[in-house]
C-alpha cells in the first residue's frame, strides 16, 4: 500500500507540471531522522516523466544512505481528478481506477501533523510527506523531534463523526475491546483500544465531529487504578 500510494501522493505537489520530468521524495511516516540515526519513515524516490503523450511514474525504494535498493516500479497514470484540500482523489493506475481518501494535516478540532498529510488507502490510514530532493537531504541534518507516547490515548485517525462510545470513565478494558465507533466518508471504522488497562477519562460524546488526532479516550495502568482506590 505504501508503494502505491508513493506515486499517488507526488500528485498533490505536482500535478501535470508540464515540464517534462519532475523528482521527489516521498516518505511514508516523518521525513529525518530519529535519535538513534535512523530513518523516520520509509523513503522513496518518485521520478515522473512525459512518455508517449501520458505520465509515467518510477518509484524506488531508497535506504538509510539515500542510495536506491530496488529496481523501478513503473505506474503509468492516466486520468485523475483532484482538487486541492478535497477529500477524495480519484486517479486511474496501470488502467486501474482508485479511490483515495485525502486528509488535511491539521484542522480546527485539535488534531495537529507536523507535516504533510495522509491517505486513505485499501482501509489503511497513511501518513506522507513530500520533498524535493534537496529538501530531503537537509531534512537529514535536522534535530530529531521529540517522541510523545501515545499508549494511554485513543485518537481519532481521520476526520469523521463519532457515532458511538462504548466505555466509560472507571471502566476496566482489555487489549483490543472495543472503544467506540467512528463514521467517515460514509464508512463506519471500530476503534479499539491499544492495551488492557482502565478508561481515565472521555473527551468526546456520540454525535460529536473530530478532526484528525482528536483525543477520545485517555487510560491509565490499572494498578495506578487501584492504587487511587486504597488512597481514597
Amino acid at each position: 500500500d505504501a508503494l502505491l500510494s508513493a506515486p499517488q501522493a507526488s500528485l498533490y505537489d505536482t500535478g501535470a507540471s508540464g515540464d517534462g520530468q519532475d523528482e521527489w521524495i516521498v516518505v511514508h511516516g516523518l521525513p529525518g531522522k530519529n535519535e538513534a540515526g535512523e530513518p523516520n519513515g520509509t523513503n522513496y524516490h518518485v521520478r515522473i516523466a512525459d512518455e508517449d503523450g501520458g505520465l509515467v511514474i518510477e518509484v524506488r525504494k531508497l535506504a538509510a544512505d539515500t542510495s536506491a535498493t530496488t529496481a523501478a516500479a513503473r505506474v503509468r497514470v492516466g486520468d485523475y481528478s483532484w482538487q486541492m484540500e478535497q477529500p477524495l482523489l480519484e486517479v486511474e493506475m496501470d488502467g486501474v481506477s482508485r479511490v483515495v481518501q485525502y486528509h488535511t494535516p491539521s484542522g480546527a478540532g485539535g488534531g495537529t501533523r507536523v507535516c504533510g498529510f495522509t491517505l486513505g488507502l485499501g482501509g489503511a490510514v497513511l501518513p506522507m510527506n513530500v520533498l524535493t530532493p534537496k529538501e530531503h537531504e537537509l531534512y537529514q541534518h535536522m534535530l530529531a523531534p521529540e517522541v510523545i507516547d501515545t499508549a494511554n490515548f485513543v485518537h481519532s485517525p481521520m476526520p469523521g463523526v463519532l457515532v458511538s462510545l462504548s466505555v466509560e470513565p472507571g471502566q476496566r478494558i482489555e487489549n483490543g475491546q472495543e472503544i467506540c465507533v467512528m463514521e467517515a466518508m460514509k464508512m463506519q471504522n471500530v476503534l479499539r483500544s491499544p492495551r488492557a488497562g482502565v478508561v481515565a477519562e472521555t473527551h468526546a460524546v456520540a454525535g460529536q465531529k473530530l478532526d484528525v488526532d482528536q483525543l477520545i479516550v485517555s487510560l491509565v495502568d490499572e494498578a495506578t487504578d487501584m492504587d487511587a482506590d486504597i488512597a481514597a
